[in-house]
């Protein structure tokens, strides 16, 4: 999608984590594959609390960054990134007087308290959690409901994908 816009030089500032490594260097990979470049790659710990310090070390030099975290790091990160004068703006927003970025996150965990937290710090960002329990969806919202009152609390993405799985595992087994 970034590509799309136009945007072909990245950043990424990703937790010290195997999630944290393993999806910085997917997207590396893919963004060196398609003709870009990562020019800075930054980690900070995976229990950090206080982003002012990793967004304020963020050299220059690049249009996007990439921040594969869960959504409750995220919606402290945001705001550490305005303050150091790194606005996240839309895809093909001009930057405008000041410099502005691409947010690109996988934000696995959002809900409705991230847009509370962080939102206005957020609006453009490109989210790409792997699932979001939206009870006003129908399809989506019918199977939260049912996970719901099967094992209680929302479902995280592993979780959705597992009950799928099973699923599927159910009706091939009564299919022969």
């Amino acid at each position: 999608k970034a590509f799309d816009g136009g945007v072909t030089t990245f950043a990424v500032l990703a937790p010290d984590s195997g999630y944290g490594r393993a999806v910085s260097a997917a997207f590396t990979a893919e963004v060196v594959a398609l003709g870009g470049k990562v020019v800075e790659t930054d980690t900070y710990a995976a229990d950090t609390k206080s982003f002012a310090s990793a967004a304020s070390k963020l050299g220059k030099g690049w249009d996007a960054l990439l921040v594969p975290d869960q959504a409750d790091k995220l919606e402290l990160l945001v705001p550490a990134l305005a303050a150091a004068g790194l606005p996240v703006r839309a895809l093909g927003a001009k930057a405008g007087s000041s410099r502005s970025i691409v947010l690109l996150s996988t934000a696995e965990g959002v809900a409705a308290d991230f847009l509370v937290d962080a939102g206005r710090h957020s609006v453009g960002a490109l989210l790409a959690p792997g699932f979001y329990p939206d009870l006003d969806d129908e399809a989506i919202g019918a199977f939260v409901r049912g996970y719901q009152r099967e094992f209680g609390g929302l479902p995280t993405a592993v979780g959705a994908y597992a009950f799928d799985a099973a699923q599927l595992v159910q009706r091939s087994g009564a299919a022969g």
